[in-house]
């Protein structure tokens, strides 16, 4: 087996190469590494807390039109369709009444969380 001899600024230099394409990931790199999606839908925080690994894909989609934002998060097996319209939330066609100014929602595993506090399915009429 022949000995392969790296010169320490060639070592350097692809180190630097590694490291630049880990940060030019940004997002779905940290994503992954923290185990969560944030993002922003009107003037809500919004996180979804994902079962997804490092290396599954991911895509965002965001759709506005006048008093309506439509976004779809999906990674892997998980997919989380929000619908604010006129500030009432539906997540995964399940309505979860109306938010308030600033009100953070939260999805982790299926469950819905307004301002860090779970919050049920609204009955419709």
């Amino acid at each position: 087996m022949a000995k392969v001899n790296i010169k320490p600024t060639n070592l350097i230099a692809v180190l630097c190469c590694l490291c630049s394409v880990l940060f030019l990931e940004g997002c779905s790199y940290q994503e992954a590494l923290s185990g969560k999606h944030e993002g922003t839908v009107e003037s809500h925080q919004l996180t979804i807390n994902k079962p997804c690994s490092l290396f599954t894909e991911n895509t965002i989609r965001i759709e506005t039109s006048p008093g309506q934002t439509k976004y779809q998060y999906t990674c892997g097996n998980t997919r989380v369709f929000i619908v604010l319209k006129n500030e009432e939330l539906t997540v995964n066609e399940k309505s979860y009444g109306k938010l308030k100014d600033g009100d953070s929602i939260v999805f982790d595993h299926g469950k819905v969380l307004i301002n860090s506090k779970e919050v049920q399915e609204v009955a419709s009429n």
